[in-house]
């Protein structure tokens, strides 16, 4: 069997507060890209049939199939839960998300993997799936809080009947999609046009903004910021095609979040459903492809980059030669306030924010600077904004930056921040019994649903608690250097950090050895009743827990007389006493 690509990690990066974008950008791979087209295609047509009422899947068809489904359980280790629906026997896959919220929105990624008689459908649509599976590559080296479903829909060409029952069962099952992507060609590119409109984001102008366009616009930024700069956002009203590829099933079926991928270069697609379409076709640009994938796969990951009561956030870094300059973009989805921070070396740099035709506010630095904020800028407009840094002296100028922003995925007019997807309940629950609530748990990377997740028999609340680190097993160490290690301070219930937990004067240690509570201030007590506190026996080397005779001290003479006499007379009772307190 051909390679699927590079595998996924071996271990699993759980995603909570970071946002991977560029990890996942830079991990969709052109090579792998295409070698999932050429396996695509390497049986030629993929075509199905209706024959009265039953649908009639060719051989290559039926095998297509088949491969896509095991390929997306083998690159995801398993990880991957894959089902065949409906009549067409389309293809969807599920990444669990780690959120326990079963009304949390999802993802769902999806493709045709039919394509008409006599083309191998290279481009139409083996583009679009092999997008699918090298995502799947690429996420599922993750543990979103999100699901996300990878789909590869049948009988589009005579259709779009896969994607009608896929969406349908989808609707019945009351998934709540959060964006649907779909892929469908993405090789041919218009040269006459700018070099940012080589492919088309198709967003779905019969909804709201924050419904799609919003999420092309993300894709667009992705691409921007990390790679070619080739989307660019278009009107599903200037397009008929909208209608004729498979978000259109989802939006018939009530999912208006829905938008569509596709080449600029379409009128020059001379292939298109013809045996041309293969994957050697000169007139396909792979990078288009690639490049678009990172793109969806980098939006995916932003948007899931988030925590409860943290803004959004974007960190850029570079160096600027003399006069030169950067834009990066960023999507507004709320009326806020965007924060600029940035470090810099080398000389003085301009900053400044705006809309697409329009600078909302600037600033001018004729040094270099650490860390500081550079500028705010109140932004009223959904949609893409800009920053841009430039270089106004002699020399290059290195430089790092963040931009911050609150931001309304959904458009509810509550803030991402303040709105997290997991429920109340899950926020508010210590599932493992540990001490730490849920919520706490992800923020600090320990797993919510184990007590002791670095297996060092300590539970995570206590080290978190104690200053230790719940993630590395550090139960034989002893930081405040007191004899005791944190195991042994953990089932005392003592301070790893202190030697004296209680502040009473007497070590930790010492109190544990002769039976005092090192939780407890007792230095003024005398459990033995021989008029020595617990904090005199430890001064003395005494022991607490034993009574001790000592000298009455009287003037001159009179003391040694009585001590003469106390000690001739009371020698055998005094050593039977000893005997009797002594363990």
């Amino acid at each position: 069997m051909m390679s699927t690509g590079p595998r996924v990690a071996s271990s699993i990066q759980q995603v909570y507060g970071s946002d991977f974008s560029l990890n996942v950008f830079e991990s969709v791979n052109e090579e792998s890209y295409l070698g999932h087209v050429k396996k695509l295609t390497e049986n030629g047509s993929r075509w199905t049939r209706l024959e009265g009422q039953s649908v009639i899947l060719s051989d290559a068809n039926v095998y297509a199939g088949s491969w896509i489904a095991n390929t997306l359980e083998e690159i995801s280790g398993g990880r991957i839960e894959v089902e065949m629906l409906g009549e067409h026997r389309s293809v969807l896959g599920r990444l669990p998300g780690w959120s326990s919220n079963r009304s949390a929105p999802v993802f769902v990624i999806g493709g045709h993997y039919d394509s008409v008689q006599n083309a191998p459908g290279a481009n139409d649509d083996a583009s679009g799936v092999a997008a699918v599976i090298e995502l799947a590559r690429v996420l599922s080296a993750y543990e979103w809080p999100l699901d996300i479903y990878f789909g590869a829909w049948n009988s589009e060409e005579i259709g779009l009947l896969g994607s009608e029952e896929v969406a349908r069962i989808l609707s019945q099952r009351h998934i709540n999609i959060l964006q649907y992507f779909n892929i469908d060609m993405l090789l041919v590119e218009d040269t006459t046009k700018p070099s940012d409109q080589r492919v088309w984001g198709i967003y779905n102008s019969a909804a709201r903004f924050h419904e799609s366009r919003l999420f092309v616009d993300l894709i667009r930024m992705m691409s921007h910021n990390y790679g070619m700069d080739l989307v660019c956002p278009r009107s599903s009203g200037m397009d008929s095609l909208w209608y004729h590829s498979d978000q259109y099933s989802f939006v018939q079926q009530g999912f208006k979040n829905a938008l569509f991928m596709f080449e600029s270069g379409f009128s020059r697609d001379n292939a298109y459903h013809r045996p041309a379409d293969t994957w050697d076709n000169p007139l396909y640009n792979y990078s288009l492809g690639t490049d678009t994938t990172a793109a969806i796969g980098a939006a995916i990951a932003f948007t899931m980059s988030g925590a409860y009561d943290k803004p959004t956030s974007l960190r850029f870094s570079g160096t600027l030669n003399p006069g030169a300059e950067e834009k990066f973009l960023f999507v507004n989805s709320i009326t806020t306030e965007v924060e600029v921070n940035a470090t810099w070396a080398g000389g003085g740099l301009d900053f400044s924010v705006g809309a697409e035709y329009t600078s909302l506010n600037s600033s001018s630095f004729t040094q270099s600077s650490d860390w500081t904020q550079v500028l705010t800028a109140q932004t009223e407009w959904n949609g893409l904004h800009r920053v841009t840094v430039k270089n106004h002296g002699g020399e290059p100028v290195t430089f790092e930056m963040t931009v911050e922003y609150e931001s309304d995925l959904n458009g509810n007019n509550i803030i991402d921040s303040s709105e997290y997807w997991m429920d109340s309940f899950f926020v508010t629950r210590d599932s493992d019994s540990d001490g730490l609530n849920n919520l706490l748990e992800k923020e600090i990377g320990t797993d919510p649903y184990k007590t002791d997740s670095d297996n060092d028999r300590m539970p995570d609340g206590y080290e978190y608690f104690n200053g230790l680190d719940p993630l590395v097993a550090d139960g034989d160490l002893d930081p405040d250097g007191d004899g005791i290690t944190n195991f042994y301070e953990y089932l005392n219930q003592t301070n790893p950090q202190s030697s004296d937990t209680d502040s009473d004067l007497m070590p930790d240690l010492w109190e544990i050895e002769h039976s005092l509570d090192p939780r407890t201030g007792d230095a003024d007590r005398d459990p033995d009743g021989d008029s020595i506190t617990n904090l005199q026996e430890y001064l003395r080397g005494s022991d607490p827990h034993s009574y001790d005779l000592y000298f009455l001290m009287l003037p001159g003479p009179a003391s040694i007389l009585l001590g003469g006499v106390i000690g001739a007379a009371c020698v055998i009772s005094i050593g039977i006493v000893v005997m009797r307190r002594r363990p």
